[in-house]
């Protein structure tokens, strides 16, 4: 049963807008679900998905560790925390976010294509040609540039090209 507040609508519709590519909305949404509930991991899990993909992921790793203090045990945005630990270049962190990404969506796409960018930046080229292999697998026309089109910020896409193409990708 859903608390009597309106939180969970807001995260919600913060959720809609951020796959329409909305973001502004969607941390506004985000927001106001946090303000209405505090206690929501969920929101802050939101919240910082989005803060990732507009260039931010300092302000989503503050995010998601409100979560994971909240929740500890909600794994739901491995995906966003990964990234998020890439562009600060934690890549130990990133690596440890999608290996456990892994373990509960093996044919994920996204969790190989971060685990073969981040290998490769740490030079460790056995494990990056590993997930590279894996990524082929799961999503035989990844292309580099295309998906690092779904990042703002033009040093955040060269980043993630970066580390892709020193994985031998494309």
């Amino acid at each position: 049963m859903r608390p009597p507040g309106l939180d969970w609508a807001h995260r919600l519709l913060g959720e809609v807008y951020f796959k329409r590519a909305q973001f502004d909305l969607a941390i506004s949404e985000d927001e106001r679900a946090i303000a209405l509930n505090p206690n929501d991991a969920a929101s802050y899990d939101s919240r910082g998905a989005v803060l990732v993909y507009t260039g931010r992921p300092k302000e989503a790793l503050a995010s998601f560790e409100v979560a994971r203090r909240l929740n500890p045990d909600d794994p739901s945005r491995l995906e966003p925390l990964g990234w998020a630990y890439y562009l600060e270049e934690r890549f130990e962190e990133a690596i440890a976010a999608w290996t456990s990404g892994t373990h509960r969506y093996p044919d994920l796409y996204v969790f190989h294509a971060g685990l073969a960018a981040a290998y490769a930046q740490l030079d460790r080229r056995n494990e990056a040609a590993n997930a590279v292999n894996q990524l082929m697998r799961t999503w035989p026309f990844f292309e580099s540039v295309a998906f690092s089109e779904q990042f703002q910020g033009d040093a955040n896409r060269a980043r993630i090209v970066d580390g892709l193409r020193k994985a031998g990708l494309r």
